[in-house]
């Protein structure tokens, strides 16, 4: 959220929370709601996300044409069994310093 100094934290687009990480090196993180300004476009970037992984992933394509609403355990199975297919590729965008502050504990949460 933000963008250079204005840098403000991340929104995770499987569970749409908001995540802060607070103190001098980012070791306290906050999660909380999408902030209004925020979640029109984070409503779209998800709904861009699911029909990425329809698009490349069988079972996850089977929850979205039969109208079900995805479980974040869906999405991570979607995206782990894509992944290593070579499908897929997730990304995480943060500011740089931002990342390289992040403990190593925090980094692995975002990859699971």
């Amino acid at each position: 959220m933000g963008v250079e100094s204005a840098f403000e934290g991340i929104i995770d687009l499987i569970t749409m929370k908001a995540h802060y990480f607070e103190g001098p090196s980012g070791e306290q993180r906050k999660i909380v709601d999408i902030p209004a300004k925020y979640l029109d476009e984070a409503k779209e970037k998800n709904a861009e996300l699911t029909e990425k992984l329809a698009d490349v992933d069988d079972a996850f394509a089977e929850i979205v044409l039969n109208e079900q609403t995805p479980t974040e355990a869906d999405y991570k199975a979607a995206i782990r069994r894509a992944t290593i297919a070579l499908k897929f590729a997730p990304v995480m965008m943060v500011k740089r310093n931002y990342f390289f502050n992040l403990t190593i504990q925090k980094k692995i949460f975002f990859s699971c």
